[in-house]
């Protein structure tokens, strides 16, 4: 799995072909509680919490891919 596949999982439909720079609050029926939903996600395939900082600045595709690095 990678960020793009995650983020079309919680949306429940494919992910168009978007840049790493897309905000995920521009995505089609993206809205708070899918936010929190990614953070659940990527807290347990990580087996830790995320940090604030991870937090503020999970905000873009880009930021979502870089947990798979």
């Amino acid at each position: 799995m990678d960020g793009r596949q995650l983020v079309a999982e919680i949306l429940e439909q494919a992910l168009p072909p978007v840049a790493d720079d897309t905000r995920l609050q521009d995505l089609a029926g993206w809205d708070s509680l899918k936010t929190v939903h990614l953070v659940v996600r990527l807290e347990a395939m990580l087996e830790r919490e995320l940090a604030e900082q991870e937090l503020e600045q999970l905000n873009t595709i880009g930021h979502v891919e870089r947990f798979f690095r």
